[in-house]
Formats: C-alpha cells, sequence, structure tokens
C-alpha cells in the first residue's frame, strides 16, 4: 500500500541534519544534486504544468498531502490494477491513440492528444529508457484535485529508467461509463535513489 503518512521520512536533506555530519566533499556533491533536483522541477513546472494539468512529471521531493481514502474491494482493486497495467503498456508502446482512448471526459478537456504524450515522453528523456517496474502499491482517494467528486484509485509502480533507478511512476485512474480510465500520469525520482553512471 501507498504510505500516505510518510511525510519527509528519507528525504536526504532532513536526513543530513538528523544524521553524522558528511564530509565537505561529499556535502557539496549532495548540494549540487539537489540543486540540479530543484532546477529540473521548476523547468517541469514552468514548460509541463499550464499545459499539461492532470500529468506532470515531478522530480522534487516535496511531501505527498494525505488524501481521505475510502475502502475498496478485492475485485475493485483488481481492476484498476489491470486497468493500470494497460495504460502504463500504452505509454510504453508510445501508443498515444491508445493512451488518449484510454483517458478520461475530464483530462481530455484539461490537455490535448498532442501533451498528454509530451509528460511520458519528457520523463523517458530526462530518465532514460525504460528498463523494468513492479506495482508498488494502490489507494483509492474520495477526492482527487481537479476533478469532480467521482471514484478515484491511484496505482503506484516502482521503475527503474537507464540513467535513473529508484523512480515512482503514478496512474490516476477514474471510474467512468463502468470502466476505469486515466486521469492523471506521473514520474516521480524517489529521494535519495541516485543516477546511474
Amino acid at each position: 500500500m501507498i504510505d500516505w503518512q510518510r511525510g519527509d521520512a528519507g528525504h536526504p536533506a532532513r536526513e543530513a541534519k538528523r544524521g553524522p555530519v558528511e564530509p565537505p566533499a561529499e556535502a557539496a556533491a549532495r548540494r549540487h544534486r539537489q540543486g540540479r533536483r530543484v532546477t529540473m522541477m521548476l523547468v517541469s513546472a514552468l514548460l509541463l504544468s499550464p499545459a499539461l494539468p492532470g500529468c506532470t512529471v515531478d522530480i522534487g521531493t516535496s511531501a505527498d498531502v494525505a488524501p481521505k481514502m475510502r475502502e475498496a474491494t478485492t475485485d475493485e482493486q483488481l481492476a484498476a490494477h489491470a486497468a493500470a497495467d494497460l495504460i502504463i503498456a500504452a505509454i510504453d508502446d508510445e501508443d498515444w491513440d491508445r493512451v488518449w482512448n484510454q483517458a478520461s471526459t475530464v483530462l481530455k478537456k484539461q490537455t490535448s492528444k498532442f501533451a498528454l504524450k509530451a509528460v511520458p515522453l519528457a520523463a523517458r528523456g530526462m530518465f532514460g529508457d525504460f528498463l523494468g517496474r513492479k506495482p508498488l502499491g494502490y489507494a483509492f482517494p474520495e477526492t482527487i484535485e481537479g476533478f469532480p467528486p467521482g471514484r478515484f484509485a491511484v496505482v503506484v509502480y516502482a521503475a527503474d529508467f537507464s540513467r535513473v533507478r529508484g523512480t515512482h511512476e503514478s496512474v490516476v485512474l477514474v471510474w467512468e461509463d463502468d470502466t476505469w480510465r486515466l486521469g492523471g500520469y506521473w514520474v516521480r525520482q524517489v529521494p535519495g535513489a541516485g543516477k546511474t553512471p
């Protein structure tokens, strides 16, 4: 399951405050990496966010806000996971028509087919070629910002790419027309995860 209560646990800067003092060279390298993350996060926010509500590439280290969750049946969990797997497979295949056809009405109103493909392509450009993923968990929030009341699911995967290991891919799903549809997609580098050589 997704640990919405994790907050800032595992955040490198906060760990450094509590842990042993870093040697100066390691501290300088850590600050450089954090600066690059912030720069990339700002570039992503400035270039992608206005055009892509509901879909972002977030490589920052901000903590998730804890939305209120609802219980889901086993069948609902399996159906959400299966729908997310289909969407992720379409993204992997770069089959943008299939991704667009699986998108929710709200997402289609917020973005275009062209903009929808920009998010995964930007992520792959930054993180490199996809290497592998495994399901991490799911949640069923009662609300999702920017969406009208409804039924929602979030399925999270641990994914590795050729340039960055340790990312989380999240697929937001919206229940529409008796099926789970894409409400959003993002890739986030896990704090403390490193780049590959």
